[in-house]
């Protein structure tokens, strides 16, 4: 049954590629791909790919979605078919490294069967922790012929520069906060003290359960309104239904008055929405990382543990927010792209 499955899903996603071949072939357009697309609930990677497909729509390239879970299926035969000029993208996120063995292996696989071809790295956290897979990923990296890595937090820079030694490494926020607007602020109608939890329950989660129940009681008693949610959902998104699903998540989070999250993308979507955020880590650097990018211009702060929550509050509610426009921040990463498109 499975073998049923993986060839319906393969032989679809090829019928897609030759059609969006025939289409670039029409306009004389490149070909190009962007790998490790999610069709999980996670609505911080499909942030991150919508953000990113927005962009290259905006400089006008079409790019074709490999999903995670099908690359393998469908690699060879893209290798095999795809011209040598297709430019390729890794979608962003947080794993290249030893924890997602699924998407990190599709990283490899794509550096070994396109290193002839440019490829850039969309802002990424890099956190390895075997050094045998660091030293794999160094040698595939070292065998590209035109490769450009952006990452989305200072570790992860010097990481790819000093460890690496990729010399087209560069630094840029999240790519997700390209999507900032002023519509979220003016749209924005929040229920008077009202709190929104949204917090991990993965490999990733650091803050014990009971902490957080406990805080939750907390500020009840003080007279909060307490909620719960999540970045990532049960029901499947994909590219179809990607957009609709996002402004969901993110009219939940500006309804509420203060978000308190150790999610990255709760962070940025409350960054998004003009929404108040108190951030804790993860297990890694990549929340605090990208935290030291944007806690200037955000009402955001960030704390160690919930201890003194209440006044965080205080902290958070006497910080301001300043207008920013992280399309700027970009500019090296647009002027990358034209480079190798062109």
């Amino acid at each position: 049954m499975k073998s049923i499955i993986k060839n319906i899903l393969c032989f679809e996603l090829i019928i897609e590629y030759i059609i969006y071949k025939i289409i670039r072939k029409i306009k004389n357009q490149k070909e190009s791909f962007i790998f490790n697309a999610p069709i999980h609930g996670n609505l911080g990677d499909h942030a991150i790919i919508y953000s990113e497909k927005k962009i290259l729509k905006n400089m006008n390239i079409h790019c074709f979605e490999v999903p995670t879970f099908r690359s393998k299926y469908i690699l060879k035969f893209l290798c095999k078919y795809t011209t040598k000029e297709a430019l390729i993208f890794i979608t962003g996120g947080g794993f290249v490294g030893s924890d997602w063995k699924e998407e990190m292996n599709i990283v490899n696989e794509v550096l070994i069967n396109f290193n002839k071809h440019s490829i850039i790295f969309f802002p990424q956290t890099f956190y390895f922790t075997k050094s045998e897979d660091i030293e794999k990923f160094k040698t595939l990296v070292l065998d590209c012929k035109n490769i450009y890595i952006f990452t989305r937090e200072e570790k992860s820079f010097l990481f790819v520069k000093d460890i690496l030694k990729v010399h087209n490494t560069y630094i840029v926020p999240d790519i997700v906060l390209s999507l900032k607007a002023s519509k979220f602020k003016k749209n924005r109608k929040c229920i008077e003290k009202s709190i929104l939890f949204c917090f991990r329950n993965d490999k990733e989660k650091k803050i014990l359960n009971q902490d957080i129940l406990k805080i939750k009681e907390e500020l009840k008693l003080a007279g909060y309104r307490v909620q719960n949610t999540d970045t990532v959902i049960t029901k499947r998104v994909n590219k179809f239904n990607r957009k609709k699903e996002i402004n969901k998540k993110l009219n939940e989070f500006m309804k509420n008055e203060i978000i308190i999250t150790d999610r990255l993308h709760g962070m940025i979507f409350a960054a998004l929405t003009h929404t108040p955020c108190i951030v804790l880590n993860n297990y890694n650097y990549k929340v605090s990382g990208v935290y030291k990018l944007i806690h200037s211009y955000e009402k955001i702060i960030y704390i160690n543990n919930l201890n003194s929550i209440k006044k965080d509050i205080n902290k958070l509610n006497s910080k301001n927010e300043i207008e920013k426009n992280y399309l700027e921040e970009y500019t090296t990463l647009f002027e990358i792209i034209r480079k190798c498109y062109l």
